[in-house]
């Protein structure tokens, strides 16, 4: 882009020279009016040119798609290989009319250059809003699941309740008659069915207990183990909403990477820790296929719909500053994000 505007500069200052001096003058001294003209106009347009070059380049994450990134950094240096053709003659002056095409040429480029950015602008605010409309999407989804099992619960314990009268005639009776191993037979399944009224709590954190209890739900329904070693404090200070939807998106993630694994291989960990005002959260699941990786560290995916679901990890990085680290080693693919607390 700025040899573009270099070559627009030349062109403007073989015009303003060849229409002041006269060929008389000689190759030598065009040539000197023509460098001394260029730097003239480079000088004054300076606050132009800081201006304009520091909002031409694209957000960095519009980079990501690597075919259309690829296209738009080769359209500056087609336009420029096409307009450098002509200067191969040796000629010093061309014909006005190839002079005017020279002229054109870069200023209709930036327009258009200009219309690509703002349609990625466009882009890029419509993704980040389809983002956003995820993670409301989810937590609703969140709630109203967690809702769901709550009620489910409640509601076994309720036939609980309404068979317990006629349990406990019949284990008197088992137990009166000495038939031990029959009572002990109804006195576990009893204990079965009200291990199905509780909702397994995993940590003190009511937002991050409620979301690691429905993809608990899920990933069982799916035969997925997952793995858990969770130890937080019930107060987070506010970031228990932001870590419980990282988390959900990490989880979200993990499950539909490992629908695409055989059977035998599908299986998630889950890490959250806080110890000495850090906290430090991972997720892995086993996954063979090679990953994408941006400039960033994160995975993309160039298929159609995928990738808002970093959207909402991008933001956890930028808002609470933390790191993260995304590997993929031995079949498992592991996210890690470690943050500073408030004590």
């Amino acid at each position: 882009m700025q040899s573009l505007f270099a070559v627009l500069l030349h062109t403007i200052s073989g015009f303003v020279v060849g229409a002041v001096l006269s060929a008389d003058y000689g190759e030598r001294m065009h040539m000197l009016a023509i460098i001394s003209c260029y730097l003239v106009l480079f000088t004054l347009l300076i606050p132009l040119e800081r201006r304009w070059f520091s909002t031409l380049v694209l957000a960095q994450r519009f980079f990501q798609f690597r075919h259309l990134g690829l296209y738009i950094a080769l359209m500056p240096l087609m336009v420029l290989f096409a307009y450098a053709l002509p200067w191969l003659d040796g000629q010093l002056y061309h014909s006005v009319p190839e002079r005017v095409g020279r002229l054109a040429l870069p200023i209709f480029f930036f327009l258009i250059f200009r219309l690509v950015f703002k349609a990625a602008h466009q882009m890029s605010e419509h993704m980040v809003e389809i983002g956003r409309n995820n993670l409301l999407a989810r937590q609703l989804y969140s709630l109203r699941e967690y809702t769901r099992l709550t009620e489910e619960r409640r509601q076994t314990l309720r036939v609980l309740r309404h068979d317990m009268r006629h349990y406990t005639r019949l284990l008197s009776a088992l137990l009166d008659s000495g038939r031990i191993p029959e009572a002990k037979d109804l006195v576990a399944k009893q204990a079965a069915e009200l291990e199905r009224t509780t909702i397994r709590e995993f940590c003190a954190n009511d937002l991050i207990n409620a979301t690691l209890s429905i993809y608990h739900y899920h990933l069982g329904n799916l035969e997925i183990p997952l793995q858990q070693k969770i130890s937080l404090p019930k107060e987070m200070t506010g970031m228990d909403t932001d870590v419980a939807i990282v988390l959900s998106n990490l989880l979200e993630n993990a499950l539909h990477a490992s629908m695409k694994q055989p059977v035998m291989n599908r299986e998630i960990k889950v890490s959250a820790q806080y110890e000495g005002g850090r906290f430090v959260l991972s997720v892995a699941n086993r996954f063979e296929e090679p990953l994408l990786f941006d400039r960033d560290g994160l995975p993309y995916n160039e298929e159609p719909g995928h990738g808002t679901g970093m959207i909402a990890l991008r933001t956890f990085i930028r808002k609470y500053k933390a790191q993260c680290n995304f590997c993929q080693q031995d079949g498992w693919v592991t996210v890690t994000l470690n943050w500073h607390g408030e004590d």
